[in-house]
């Protein structure tokens, strides 16, 4: 018997590409302020990949493909970075990872029947 509070549908894809889009936001800080703190020069371009990132997995609550571009930059970012802060992005790849594998769930009527969404009449039967 599955508990009532189970919901593995769109809202788990939600809280995934949620938690993916602020790590990588938060991994962003974080690089910025060590960087700083050490007093090296910022990766301009480094920093630029993080935003698309950012972005890219922001949209992926709407769109599939941007939350699979979202986790291409989040691999790409952390592979440069992978013997210092880059494997602090893997919370982030992993959680859009199964973001993305799991995919929105969308119910449709099957082939042949009417479905009753937009028909205006509550109950009624097509």
């Amino acid at each position: 018997m599955r508990s009532r509070w189970v919901d593995d549908g769109p809202v788990l894809h939600r809280v995934l590409v949620a938690v993916a889009t602020a790590w990588t936001a938060f991994y962003l800080v974080v690089y910025l302020a060590l960087v700083t703190q050490q007093g090296g020069p910022i990766a301009v371009w480094y920093v630029g990949l993080l935003i698309a990132a950012v972005v890219c997995l922001g949209l992926g609550i709407r769109s599939r493909l941007a939350l699979a571009i979202g986790l291409a930059i989040d691999v790409a970012a952390a592979l440069p970075a992978a013997l210092t802060i880059g494997l602090f992005l893997v919370p982030a790849i992993v959680a859009a990872g199964v973001a993305v594998l799991r995919g929105k769930r969308v119910a449709r009527p099957a082939a042949g029947t009417r479905s009753l969404r937009g028909s205006g009449r509550k109950g009624s039967r097509g």
